[in-house]
């Protein structure tokens, strides 16, 4: 899900909630895979090891939403657009 739906369709305008729903869903999946990656790796057979490769793999792939939902709530700010 992109931080700012507007951007994504090509339509200049902010979008105030847009970051803050992608980091609702983006940090706990982050914290529960980021999780279940070292306890996983922990445990030490073969096979933990892989889940705990596949999980380190999800954990890692919403970083760079959680970055650009922070980057545009950082342009908001700045800008003033979205005051409340």
């Amino acid at each position: 899900m992109p931080a700012n739906v507007y951007r994504a369709q090509g339509i200049a305008t902010p979008d105030c909630d847009g970051p803050l729903q992608v980091l609702i869903f983006a940090l706990p999946a982050l914290l529960i895979y980021g999780a279940g990656a070292l306890l996983a790796y922990r445990v030490g057979r073969r096979i933990h090891r892989l889940v705990s490769l596949l999980c380190l793999i999800i954990a890692l792939a919403t970083v760079p939403n959680i970055a650009e939902a922070v980057h545009e709530l950082h342009r908001n700010t700045t800008d003033g657009e979205c005051r409340e």
